[in-house]
């Protein structure tokens, strides 16, 4: 080879991938520039953010929220991580609740308009669920997460009669339980002389969340204390329940991104994820055929009988799929609510202390029944308060097929639409002046029961008047305005509570809104109750509670690290 070609041959090497590179920068900006002017006739008053890079990965990851982005790709509107981040700050900063954003692959419509919002969840032909996102979840079959039109409609008409008070007794009971285990293990945990005790609330709060839901949603105990080494396999298992569960949902995120010819690799790590997974199968499918000998007091069994007795009901796969769907969706974000809610008690001793004050008025230092559920008011709004600061999913995505109007906006076909729970739940427009700060009080109706001031006795008497005073023959409230009730024994809150439902989307909303809300309630306020009426919780010392609720966006909002918190006995229980 001539020293001439094989010159031209190494200046080719460093030439090409740097062409190309300016190729793609070139071509990204067209096509950005290409997407932006599309907006921008339909839309002339919409503010538009221009992404110059490609954001999402197989049509589903959005990159822009992974540390390796450089700082300086992103617009400085739009810092990474912002769907978290930034609040309700880019909106007030563009001066609307609704911004686009555009880069050369898509465009997207962000809002943070309750009315907005409350038009895109009732078109739900118009607006609808991209599904596609959301096929890493058929691990098991299709469920009624990941479907859409007549097959949604089928599962869903089987699934939601499920969420019954029967199962919400059961909740309440696995919760109770657990945390009574959970308490004990506390008390026997090394402590100081006067009995404080460091937590890890991370683990104890996934630990809890778990066990309510495997109890309640598949009848399947789990003992607080017992190590997984030492339960009993059953028949035909190579693994415990406990343990298979325990696996799974720590390989879930290799489940999700490893192909299926992965698992034909001799990994030990591979495999262990794998048998979890059938092993966590098995176990329902076994419920679910024996479920004509068991009463329906969890989920999975009430689930089984319902879809025999209907014609085109669900199959053994589907069934499986929805419980799974259950665990995967529930799991994680009851247990982060529970661990942000604690956190602010720890850092708001006042509201705290109020919150002492209902449990112990309302309960007498017993444990809570279901009918103590609908009058731990002031509970249910430290719940609410923090599923508004912290909600467990950021945005929720829709997508248009075609071109749609949508308040004062043209939007065009091929767009993704999402609902900015966060910069909802930031907007001072719903949430007054004071969005970022922990304030439960802002639930309610009654001025007096907004006063911080105000003794809990007080306030139970002037909520309860106010119930008295409510007839029947009233009109019903406004709908935009209350918190809907999910069964008969969550009415009384809708005296209790104020608020536009289309401005706080913890649950979503319209007809694909979360069946599970009152059995994340009922778990909270009875495992919240019960953990306040034994202990009062505060920071570690030297814990600054910025560093303690520092959160990311993973699938759902998580705290960034293990978080401890510590726990007092209380002197009078």
């Amino acid at each position: 080879m001539s020293a001439s070609l094989t010159k031209w041959l190494r200046i080719s090497l460093v030439s090409l991938p740097a062409l190309y590179t300016i190729y793609t920068v070139i071509r990204w900006r067209l096509l950005a520039a290409k997407q932006r002017r599309i907006f921008e006739r339909l839309c002339p008053t919409l503010p538009v953010i221009t992404i110059n890079f490609t954001r999402t990965v197989f049509g589903v990851i959005d990159v822009t929220n992974f540390s390796i982005i450089p700082t300086w790709w992103m617009p400085k509107l739009l810092p990474k991580g912002w769907q978290w981040t930034t609040g309700h700050d880019v909106y007030q900063q563009l001066g609307g609740d609704a911004i686009a954003i555009v880069s050369p692959g898509d465009r997207q419509l962000w809002v943070a308009d309750a009315d907005l919002v409350k038009d895109i969840v009732s078109r739900k032909s118009d607006f609808v669920k991209p599904v596609h996102i959301y096929t890493i979840l058929n691990i098991f079959g299709s469920n009624v997460v990941t479907t859409e039109h007549a097959e949604w409609r089928r599962h869903r008409r089987i699934v939601s009669p499920q969420f019954s008070e029967r199962i919400n007794l059961s909740v309440l009971q696995y919760a109770a339980e657990t945390v009574r285990d959970m308490l004990k293990c506390w008390q026997s945990t090394e402590h100081t002389a006067h009995g404080e005790v460091r937590v890890n609330v991370s683990n104890d709060m996934m630990k809890l969340a778990l066990h309510v839901i495997s109890g309640a949603g598949f009848g399947m105990r789990l003992d607080w204390v017992t190590s997984e080494s030492d339960q009993t396999l059953d028949h035909g298992h190579t693994m415990s329940y406990k343990t298979a569960v325990h696996s799974m949902m720590a390989g879930l995120p290799l489940k999700i991104i490893l192909p299926k010819f992965a698992y034909l690799l001799p990994i030990e790590r591979v495999q262990n994820v794998k048998r979890s997974f059938d092993e966590f199968g098995l176990y329902l499918s076994e419920v679910i055929r024996g479920a004509d000998k068991q009463d329906e007091s969890n989920l999975l069994v009430s689930l089984a009988k319902a879809a025999r007795a209907e014609d085109g009901g669900l199959t053994e796969q589907e069934l499986v799929g929805n419980v799974f769907v259950f665990l995967f969706a529930g799991h994680e974000t009851t247990a982060s609510t529970f661990m942000f809610a604690l956190a602010m008690l720890a850092s708001h001793q006042d509201v705290q202390q109020r919150l002492y004050e209902e449990i112990q008025l309302i309960l007498d230092g017993n444990d809570p029944q279901l009918k103590d559920i609908q009058n731990l008011g002031y509970t249910l709004a430290v719940m609410n308060e923090t599923l508004r600061m912290f909600p467990p999913v950021v945005a929720i995505p829709k997508h248009t097929t075609s071109q749609q109007t949508l308040g004062k906006y043209i939007i065009p076909e091929d767009t993704r639409v999402t609902l900015h729970t966060v910069g909802i739940h930031y907007n001072p427009k719903y949430w007054g002046p004071d969005p970022s700060v922990f304030r439960p009080a802002r639930w309610f109706t009654l001025p007096e029961c907004a006063s911080s001031a105000v003794k809990t006795r007080d306030f139970i008497r002037s909520t309860t008047q106010l119930k008295s005073q409510t007839s029947p023959s009233e009109p019903e409230h406004d709908k935009t305005r209350s918190d809907v009730p999910d069964t008969a024994s969550d009415k009384p809150h809708q005296s209790l509570f104020s608020y536009n439902r289309y401005a706080f989307l913890p649950y979503s909303e319209g007809m694909r809104s979360c069946l599970g809300k009152r059995f994340a309630q009922v778990e909270f306020i009875t495992g919240l109750a019960m953990m306040m009426q034994k202990y009062s919780v505060h920071l570690p010392d030297g814990a600054q509670i910025e560093e303690v609720i520092e959160s990311q966006n993973r699938v759902t909002l998580q705290p960034k690290r293990d978080m401890y918190l510590v726990f007092k006995p209380r002197t009078s229980t």
